[in-house]
């Protein structure tokens, strides 16, 4: 019978390694941008200000992207959920989503709810 190895994983100084390897500084982005193929996930970071003197006018600086495999994308989905889920558990403090719904999403992400779950949902009488 085979045994199985374990080996224990210093995660502080993998972090440390990966800091002495990363190749720029890090960023800052309030908005992104998702794409998906059968092959990878893309994920453009953009950074948007309004224009000084034109408050009406935003200016929107792409910061970054980042390729995934996308055998990575659905578990790096579920991976982010449950982090901001367990924050707000440990700490009381609940990160709304300025993103906002929108009608073409197919899962609620701070539910679980699916879309064919949704369609089964009672909808509520619309008032005239």
């Amino acid at each position: 019978m085979a045994k199985k190895m374990r080996q224990t994983i210093d995660v502080n100084a993998e972090l440390a390694k990966a800091e002495e390897k990363q190749q720029g500084p890090d960023i800052y982005s309030n908005n992104m941008q998702v794409y998906l193929t059968a092959n990878e996930m893309v994920l453009d970071f953009f950074y948007i200000t309004p224009m000084p003197g034109k408050h009406d006018t935003l200016k929107m600086q792409h910061m970054q992207r980042v390729l995934l495999p996308s055998s990575l994308a659905k578990g790096t989905a579920s991976a982010l959920v449950n982090v901001i889920k367990q924050f707000e558990q440990d700490t009381g403090v609940q990160i709304f989503d300025t993103r906002g719904k929108h009608d073409t999403d197919l899962v609620d992400l701070w539910t679980g709810s699916s879309e064919a779950t949704r369609a089964a949902e009672p909808q509520e009488a619309e008032e005239a």
